[in-house]
C-alpha cells in the first residue's frame, strides 16, 4: 500500500508540484507577516504595520489567503516531533514562529516566554541547519524574538487583545529579498526538519549507501506498551523501513488529505496499472472543481474504459486524527452494465403521478437512483440543494430513520460499496436483496398514516420485482418466476375473471394471493371509522395459513358487506373475486407468498377497472358515497 501512496502522490509532486499549497485555508488566529526595513530591521509598533500584514483568520473562514503558504511550510509534524522540549512554540522553521496566545501570557520561571525561545533558536538551529549567508537573517529574527521584541509587538495589537484562548498567533519573518525568498528558504529548513523528526522512532534508523532508512510513522504507530498488539513470535521488531524520501512524500500525502477545503475525493482510487489516470484525477479536481469519487471516475471512463487495478482508500478526518475506515485492492471498475438496470411499473400508479427516473445504465446511476431508494435516504442521502451524502462508513443517525432501515443500513453498507466501487458483483447476493426490499416495504405498511406511504411501497416492490434477476438469475426469491411477466399475466387473468369469462377461475396460488391483494385493497378502502392507513394490511399478511387468511379476508368482506353492492345481471365483481378467492384450495406458505399479496394489493383495482359492464356500476357506487357524505 505504501509503494501505490508514494507513487501516486509523486505524480502530482511531479507533475502539480503547487497543488499542495494552492487555494488552502490558513488556521484560525492572527497572522503577522513582518518585513524588514533599509536597516533589516523588523518591526515594533503597531504603526509601523499594514492591514495587509496582519492578517485575522476567524472560526468557519471560508476565504483563502496567501498566509496559508508560510503556514503550510512552516508547521510542526506533531505534537511529539516538537523542535520546544516544553511544546510551547509549534513552528518548525527558524524564520516563522508558531505559540498560543495562552503560552505567551505565561510568565512562570520555568516557562518564561524569552528562555523558551532562546532554546527553541539553539534547536531549531542546529536541525534546519541554515547555511552562511543566511546566518545573518536568522540572528536577526533570533536577537528580535529572544529580547522581547516580537512578544511587546503582538501583546499591542487590538487584535491580540481580542483572541480567544486557544487560538495560535503564527509570525514569519521576510527576508528581504521578498516572499519568494522567504518561502524557498522555509521549504528547505522544513525539509531538513523532516529528515530529523518524520521517522517513528530514531531507535530504527539503518544507515545505508544510498541514504537514512527508518520506520515510517504514516498511519503507525509502535504500541511498545500495548504487550498484547505486538508480534511475539517473530524473529523481528518492525517489518518495514523506509527511506528519507519516502517518508517525506507520505507526509506530504497525509497533508493533502487533511487540507482545507478538501483537495482528494473520498474513496479514493489510486490507479496502479495506468498510473497516468492519477494526474487525469487531480486534473479534473484542479480544473472542474469536482470533489465527488463517482463524478470523477464517471469522467475519467468516458475517455478509458479500463481503470486497470487501483487502490481505493476510504478515510476520515476525525477527532482522534486521520482515519483509513476501508484499504482494499479493486481488480478495475465496471462503470456500465452489459444490461441497463430498468424498473418497470409493474405495480401501477395513479394517473398523472410523477416518477422518478428509474433506468440505471452505470453503477453511479444504480447508486443514486436505487441504493438511496432502497434504504430510505440514509444510506445515501439526498439534500436540499440536490447534492449527495455518502455515508458507507460514517455514523448513522437513529433519529432520522427507522430501526428497520437502520439495521439494514449497517448490515449491508459495506456490500453496496464493494458492489459500487469495486465492481465486485457478487457481493449482493439474492436473499440480501429480497430481506431489504421486503423489510423496509413491510416497514413503510406499518408506519403508513393516511396512505402517505404509498407512492414509496409502489416504488419498492416495482424495484424488487424489476431488477430481482440481476442479483437473483434463477428468480429463487420468487420460485423461479420472472415477476415482470407474471405480475401482467395475473392482472390479465383477474380481468378475465372479472368479465365472468366461461370457465375461468383461479387455478395456481399466484392467482389466488394476488386475488386476495385486491381484495384486501378495497376491504380497507372501505374503512369510514378512522384513518386509511396501510397498517391494516397487518391483520391480514400476519396469517401464515391458508384457512386462516381466507376467515380474516372473508371476516373483512362481511363486515363491509353493505359497499359492495350487486349492480347489473348476475353477480358484481366484488363477489365474483370474492367468491373465487373462497373457492380455491392451496396448502402453500403465505409468508413466501407475500410479495403476491402486496404486488396484488398496491396494484391499481382491477375490480373497479373501466370497462362497459362496470361503468354504470361505478357511477351509481359514487352517487351512494356522494349521498353518505
Amino acid at each position: 500500500m505504501l509503494k501505490e501512496i508514494v507513487r501516486f502522490t509523486e505524480y502530482i509532486i511531479d507533475k502539480m508540484p503547487t497543488y499542495f499549497t494552492d487555494d488552502i485555508l490558513p488556521g484560525v488566529g492572527i497572522h503577522l507577516i513582518l518585513k524588514p526595513d533599509e536597516k533589516g530591521d523588523y518591526p515594533t509598533e503597531k504603526s509601523q504595520l499594514t492591514s495587509e500584514e496582519i492578517i485575522v483568520i476567524p472560526k468557519n473562514n471560508k476565504e483563502t489567503h496567501k498566509v496559508a503558504h508560510y503556514e503550510y511550510y512552516s508547521s510542526w509534524i506533531d505534537a511529539n516531533k516538537t523542535i520546544d522540549p516544553k511544546k510551547k512554540i509549534h513552528s518548525s522553521v527558524p524564520n516563522a514562529i508558531w505559540f498560543k496566545k495562552e503560552n505567551l501570557e505565561t510568565e512562570n520561571n520555568d516557562d518564561n516566554v524569552q528562555n523558551r525561545l532562546s532554546d527553541y533558536y539553539v534547536n531549531v538551529k542546529s536541525i534546519t541547519t541554515p547555511e552562511e549567508e543566511e546566518k545573518s537573517y536568522i540572528e536577526k529574527i533570533e536577537h528580535y524574538c529572544v529580547s522581547g521584541l516580537m512578544k511587546n509587538l503582538v501583546k499591542s495589537l487590538t487584535e491580540y487583545q481580542e483572541l480567544k484562548e486557544g487560538n495560535y498567533v503564527k509570525v514569519y519573518f521576510l527576508h528581504e529579498a521578498g516572499e519568494n525568498k522567504t518561502l524557498e528558504l522555509m521549504q528547505r529548513y522544513q525539509k531538513n526538519y523532516f529528515q530529523q523528526k518524520l521517522f517513528l522512532k530514531n531507535d530504527y534508523n539503518v544507515q545505508k549507501d544510498d541514504g537514512k532508512v527508518g520506520l515510517s510513522a504514516f498511519m503507525n504507530g509502535l504500541n511498545a506498551k500495548k504487550l498484547f498488539m505486538k508480534h511475539t513470535t517473530t524473529s523481528f521488531e518492525v517489518n518495514t523501513l523506509i527511506s528519507e524520501h519516502q517518508a517525506s512524500v507520505l507526509y506530504q500525502f497525509e497533508k493533502l488529505l487533511k487540507s482545507k477545503p478538501r483537495k482528494l475525493p473520498n474513496p479514493l482510487p489510486v490507479f496502479i496499472d495506468k498510473e497516468r489516470l492519477n494526474y487525469e484525477q487531480i486534473r479534473i479536481i484542479n480544473e472542474e472543481k469536482v470533489l465527488s469519487t463517482n463524478e470523477i471516475l464517471h469522467e475519467i471512463l468516458k475517455k478509458d474504459e479500463d481503470t486497470g487495478c487501483y487502490l481505493l482508500i476510504n478515510w476520515a478526518n476525525t477527532k482522534d486524527g486521520l482515519m483509513f475506515r476501508d484499504v482494499d485492492y479493486a481488480a478495475g471498475l465496471k462503470l456500465r452494465f452489459d444490461n441497463s438496470m430498468d424498473v418497470r411499473p409493474i405495480v401501477q400508479y395513479s394517473v398523472g403521478t410523477e416518477v422518478r427516473p428509474r433506468s440505471s445504465s452505470t453503477v453511479f446511476e444504480f447508486e443514486k437512483r436505487i441504493v438511496q431508494i432502497i434504504f430510505r435516504n440514509a444510506l445515501i442521502t439526498q439534500t436540499r440543494e440536490g447534492g449527495y451524502i455518502y455515508k458507507y462508513f460514517d455514523e448513522i443517525s437513529k433519529e432520522y430513520c427507522s430501526s428497520t432501515t437502520y439495521h439494514n443500513v449497517m448490515k449491508y453498507r459495506k456490500a453496496f460499496y464493494d458492489y459500487i466501487y469495486k465492481s465486485r458483483h457478487e457481493s449482493i447476493t439474492a436473499r440480501m436483496w429480497f430481506d431489504i426490499l421486503m423489510s423496509e416495504i413491510i416497514d413503510a405498511v406499518k408506519g403508513d398514516k393516511e396512505f402517505k406511504n404509498q407512492y414509496l411501497i409502489r416504488e419498492l416492490l416495482d424495484i424488487l420485482f424489476s431488477l430481482n434477476q440481476y442479483f437473483d438469475s434463477h428468480n429463487s426469491n420468487f420460485g423461479g418466476h420472472n415477476m415482470p411477466t407474471l405480475l401482467p399475466a395475473l392482472q390479465d387473468k383477474i380481468r378475465e375473471i372479472l368479465q365472468k369469462k366461461e370457465n375461468v377461475h383461479l387455478e395456481t396460488d399466484e392467482e389466488f394471493c394476488f386475488a386476495a391483494g385486491q381484495l384486501i385493497y378495497e376491504i380497507i378502502r372501505q374503512n369510514k371509522g378512522g384513518e386509511k392507513t396501510h397498517a391494516l394490511l397487518e391483520t391480514y399478511i400476519s396469517k401464515t395459513e391458508p384457512e386462516q387468511f381466507k376467515i380474516a379476508v372473508a371476516n373483512g368482506f362481511k363486515k363491509y358487506s353493505h359497499a359492495f353492492k350487486i349492480w347489473g345481471k348476475g353477480k358484481g365483481r366484488y363477489e365474483t373475486l370474492f367468491g373465487e378467492f373462497c373457492a380455491y384450495r392451496t396448502d402453500a406458505n403465505l409468508k413466501d407468498m407475500l410479495p403476491i399479496i402486496l404486488a396484488g394489493y398496491f396494484s391499481q383495482s382491477l375490480i373497479l377497472e373501466k370497462s362497459e359492464e362496470n361503468i354504470a356500476e361505478r357511477s351509481e357506487e359514487n352517487t351512494i358515497e356522494n349521498l353518505e357524505n
